[in-house]
């Protein structure tokens, strides 16, 4: 569920990027057809885009920071602490954001699949009528309680008042000849999905204008004069129809249309100030595109993975415990009781030593998580490591393990190194510094503090 919130915000977000700039550049010109191409495009390319996998060499603070936000706003659990040692999680973010989101996308979808089917509804209730120069596989209903006009498909929908109109039946043809009834179907669909943007209304505003532009000019090149059309206009301005479905005759501003007739006709180099559309798409795959991660960075995050996945064994009889802290290299082994937990510290260094409880995992209910999981940690070692080498730290080709502890409330402190030397840990502590809040563990349904072992490999292959 989390992912497809995150689709959702992104295509509302390119929908306002690329949408942004119509209504400066384009929106008075009277290129129709190229306008209504525009807008179609920006439907279609803002549903699309999200969709994109691009992988980059080296990352960018604009993907950067869009992998932080989304983490932040949709997979992030916060934390609310009512004063006390007790805390509790809260109710997640993308939980809040779902159910308000499926309330208006129901509420949306009803009202509209009520209009189509009131529509139909007419449609079957309606009279035929025959009305020459109409093609055959055009069919026109009439219908009493029809005030404005309408078209559907290949449906034309009358008051029986105005089937003797040629204007009116002309404007309607114009409508299904030009195929607008599929670009409203599309709009639609992206306006019920999107329920929540407001810059998709304003499109599908600027989408029918466009319609009725292109259909007053067909009717004008019918041979109607101008001012016989537009007393038609005013006639028809008070009636109501099925508006969110139909393309109706009144459904565009009168006075944007009287001014589009008499408006001189834009030359056609206007056209390339659609160009601004590729800058915002550029833009828009660089925000989602991902970095590509170093095969070594991958191994090592994979094995760090591995090992807080798989099950603890049991604890080793006492005298055991020397064997098994042997595993891990160049790290001595530290006496311990019976009654201890065996440990493992680090022998030499200028810098905080990390202890390693090697069986503190097996007595939690849930591991820390860091905010989007394990690929999102992946990506944020990797910028940062490409972010250090880009500088010149003195840490190329060496690899280190940090250990540190994620709190009750998700913030990091205790930063301290199992393996490496004073240059690696000076890098390790930006990294870990600068990581969002982390998802914190939880035992037994509490809320505890748990240490986390990171991989840092800066050998940069």
């Amino acid at each position: 569920m989390a992912a497809f919130i995150i689709y959702i915000i992104r295509w509302g977000v390119v929908l306002t990027l690329l949408y942004s700039l119509y209504g400066l550049l384009l929106r008075r010109e009277t290129l129709h057809g190229f306008n209504r191409g525009v807008l179609l495009l920006i439907l279609l390319a803002s549903m699309l885009l999200p969709l994109c996998r691009m992988e980059t060499s080296e990352p960018n603070y604009i993907s950067q920071g869009r992998q932080m936000l989304e983490s932040q706003i949709v997979l992030e659990e916060p934390l609310v602490a009512d004063g006390t040692d007790d805390e509790t999680k809260g109710t997640p973010v993308a939980a809040l954001v779902a159910a308000a989101y499926a309330v208006g996308l129901a509420a949306c979808w009803l009202r509209y699949l009520w209009l189509l089917a009131s529509l139909l509804l007419i449609i079957r209730r309606g009279r035929r009528a025959d009305i020459e120069g109409v093609p055959r596989q055009v069919h026109v209903i009439t219908h009493p309680d029809i005030n404005t006009p309408s078209s559907w498909m290949h449906w034309i929908i009358l008051n029986p008042a105005d089937v003797n109109t040629r204007a009116v039946v002309n404007h309607e043809l114009a409508h299904i000849r030009l195929r607008h009834s599929w670009d409203m179907l599309l709009c639609e669909f992206t306006c019920r999905m999107l329920w929540f943007v407001p810059f998709v209304w304003m499109l599908r505003q600027d989408l029918r204008d466009v319609h009725e532009y292109q259909a007053d000019r067909c009717v004008l090149a019918s041979g109607i004069t101008d001012e016989e059309y537009q007393l038609l206009l005013i006639r028809k301005a008070t009636g109501k129809g099925l508006l969110p479905v139909v393309n109706a005759f009144n459904q565009s501003s009168i006075k944007r249309r009287f001014k589009m007739m008499y408006a001189k006709p834009s030359r056609r180099w206007m056209a390339l100030k659609a160009v601004y559309l590729l800058p915002l798409c550029a833009l828009a795959l660089l925000a989602f595109a991902t970095p590509r991660l170093d095969q070594t960075i991958v191994k090592a995050a994979k094995q760090v993975e591995s090992s807080f996945e798989r099950p603890e064994p049991t604890p080793p009889p006492p005298a055991a415990a020397p064997a098994a802290a042997a595993q891990l290299p160049k790290r001595e082994v530290q006496s311990t009781a019976p009654s201890e937990k065996p440990t493992v510290t680090l022998a030499q260094g200028n810098y905080p030593k990390a202890i390693v409880r090697r069986d503190e995992k097996a007595n939690l209910t849930q591991d820390p998580q860091f905010p989007g999981g394990m690929p999102a940690l992946r990506t944020y070692v990797q910028q940062h490591i490409a972010r250090a080498l880009a500088e010149g730290a003195p840490v190329a080709g060496k690899r280190a393990y940090v250990q540190f502890r994620i709190g009750k409330d998700g913030t990091i402190d205790d930063i301290a190194m199992i393996k490496g030397d004073e240059d690696t840990y000076t890098e390790a502590v930006k990294i870990v510094e600068q990581m969002p809040r982390w998802t914190p563990a939880r035992k037994d349904g509490e809320l505890v503090d748990a240490y986390f072992v990171l991989t840092l490999d800066f050998s940069n292959k």
